[in-house]
């Protein structure tokens, strides 16, 4: 960890965070040190078995912000499964949970939840990892709902992505530079609002 007066922020999120994150770094570089996991954080089971691990990216005593999403992958239906490989309920339990583990290994910290993105379903070819803006939206209102009980502020990225038109996606998920790039501003204008 620097000790150069900096703020320092951990963002942790699956490939849509990936995504944003460099831009991100760049953006809070004036007042922040950003850190993040090189992986692909996935769904709440891999946040909540991963935390431990992820603590040792930074000085996590001296972290001021975490800024975290997860849904994507909960929300999917894997392999042509009939149901999400996260059952709504569970996804609402695990994102308290997260919640709770980033409060005891990162103490300083204030956690800020960020909402699923958007997906166009017609771009969609294979199926096997089959979303929906409906179950994203599903999602998104339960993790709010459990963000909300535990005092969490919510940065809404799905409402903020839900404008975009088919120009700033690579995919029916992921996003181009032009994507990213708006991202990485809403997030950074967001944290640095904050700290």
């Amino acid at each position: 960890m620097n000790n150069d007066g900096k703020k320092n922020v951990l963002l942790i999120g699956d490939s849509i965070r990936m995504g944003y994150c460099e831009r991100v770094k760049e953006q809070l570089s004036d007042i922040a040190n950003v850190y993040f996991p090189a992986e692909n954080c996935r769904d709440t089971h891999f946040v909540l078995c991963s935390l431990g691990a992820w603590k040792g990216l930074c000085d996590h005593d001296s972290v001021d912000a975490v800024h975290f999403n997860c849904g994507h992958w909960d929300c999917a239906r894997f392999n042509y499964a009939p149901d999400p490989l996260t059952p709504l309920h569970e996804y609402e339990y695990n994102i308290g949970r997260i919640i709770d583990a980033i409060r005891y290994y990162f103490p300083k910290a204030k956690v800020y939840f960020a909402t699923t993105t958007p997906v166009i379903i017609e771009r969609l070819k294979d199926r096997q990892a089959m979303r929906t803006n409906e179950d994203i939206m599903l999602y998104n209102a339960a993790g709010v709902k459990a963000s909300e009980e535990k005092g969490v502020e919510v940065n809404d990225l799905f409402s903020f992505a839900l404008s975009f038109d088919e120009g700033k996606y690579s995919d029916f998920c992921h996003y181009n530079d032009e994507g990213n790039d708006l991202l990485s501003k809403r997030v950074s204008e967001f944290l640095r609002e904050r700290l």
